[in-house]
């Protein structure tokens, strides 16, 4: 597989798209690092920050927000007729790939609960 986000002549530089910086914010714990990070090397800090902020952003058009600085946005939860609804799928199809873990999901009270922020990932690699 050839690498499409790897640019630069004089040295490698990787272009992250905002969408991947909120994945690898949520599910890489990029937020504590960055914390971390404030009083440690500026360049890995800005780095972080940089990707923190592109997160931001997406998540406002994802689902709708207002960019807000600190705390990030509580995820916003779905059934699983809702998604389906939102993906154009069955409601079956949707708890399927909740089953299998093709969709990360939560099961609260007997029933899938999907962050609306999981539901574009999916909707975003469904399109891809």
């Amino acid at each position: 597989m050839t690498p499409t986000h790897l640019y630069g002549d004089g040295g490698p530089i990787v272009v992250v798209p905002a969408r991947i910086a909120a994945w690898l914010e949520r599910h890489a714990g990029l937020d504590q690092l960055r914390v971390a990070q404030r009083a440690g090397d500026p360049e890995v800090y800005d780095t972080l920050l940089s990707l923190h902020l592109a997160a931001l952003a997406w998540r406002a058009t994802a689902t709708g927000t207002p960019v807000r600085q600190e705390p990030a946005p509580a995820p916003l939860w779905l059934g699983t007729t809702a998604a389906a609804g939102q993906l154009g799928l069955a409601p079956r199809t949707v708890r399927l790939a909740c089953e299998t873990g093709t969709l990360p999901a939560r099961r609260i009270d007997g029933r899938w609960r999907i962050a609306l922020e999981d539901l574009q990932h999916y909707r975003a690699t469904r399109a891809a």
